[in-house]
């Protein structure tokens, strides 16, 4: 009895610990892309790519459209436009600064990489934001706009007006599927499965580093794949007639059929 009591003893320790252990080794969840809402779109429709609002020290609001202005408005009186600027990356805070001259202010704005409610309207959003304008300081809580056709399956058409061939590919044409609610893409890229991370910001759309498995497909030409294109690239996309554009900086431009 004594031998049958030990081993049950050793085997409950032994589970414990496995379950302990599992616990310890989870990963955790991406913040999911909060829903726009209906003013939200409307926005996005009127070219807005990145709204925040906020109530510190004042109750305010931030436009930014990418192509042309920044609009910053308090109820306190200040009132800022500004023509629209490159991002900065600031790896060390996770943010990217937005900085800009204008006659009636300067204007500062630093955009968190952190989760935001906010506390007057309770409404979510995925970005913490600060705007200094004038050595003012405001803060609240942003989202860059996007258009919520991207998500769902697409097939790579056109690299640079050339149209692509199913029999040019070993498992046919390359496609790629966009998941909104977690920003990650899946597919393949007509050989290899390939998967990456994206933050789609305003009418760009940022691709992290691409993972691919490592099958050998002779056929396949290098300059077909879409992938390597697109690896930690930030891409300019729009849509025509339905198909999905990708506007590279090199000047490439890649057209996707929804699939």
């Amino acid at each position: 009895m004594k031998i049958v009591g030990v081993i049950l003893l050793a085997g409950i320790l032994l589970s414990g610990c496995k379950t302990s252990k599992q616990g310890y080794t989870k990963k955790e969840q991406a913040l999911p892309v909060p829903t726009l809402s209906e003013s939200l779109q409307q926005k996005q429709l009127n070219s807005v790519d990145f709204y925040a609002r906020g109530n510190v020290p004042s109750s305010w609001t931030l436009e930014m459209d990418f192509g042309n202005l920044i609009r910053f408005k308090s109820i306190d009186g200040t009132d800022v436009n500004s023509t629209a600027v490159q991002p900065v990356e600031i790896p060390d805070k996770k943010a990217t600064s937005y900085t800009s001259k204008a006659t009636n202010g300067n204007i500062v704005i630093l955009i968190y990489e952190e989760a935001c409610t906010d506390a007057i309207s309770g409404e979510k959003y995925n970005k913490k934001v600060e705007v200094l304008v004038n050595n003012k300081h405001y803060e609240g809580c942003g989202q860059y706009l996007f258009e919520g056709a991207l998500n769902g399956k697409w097939i790579l058409d056109k690299i640079n007006n050339r149209t692509l061939q199913s029999n040019q590919f070993a498992k046919g044409l390359p496609e790629m599927t966009l998941q909104m609610a977690n920003g990650l893409l899946s597919g393949h890229d007509g050989c290899n499965q390939i998967s990456a991370g994206f933050e789609v910001l305003g009418n760009k759309i940022k691709f992290k580093s691409f993972v691919s498995t490592k099958m050998a497909c002779p056929d396949n030409k290098p300059e077909n794949e879409f992938s390597h294109l697109l690896n930690d690239q930030t891409v300019d996309y729009y849509f025509k007639e339905g198909q999905l554009y990708f506007y590279l900086p090199d000047d490439s431009i890649v057209l996707f059929k929804r699939g």
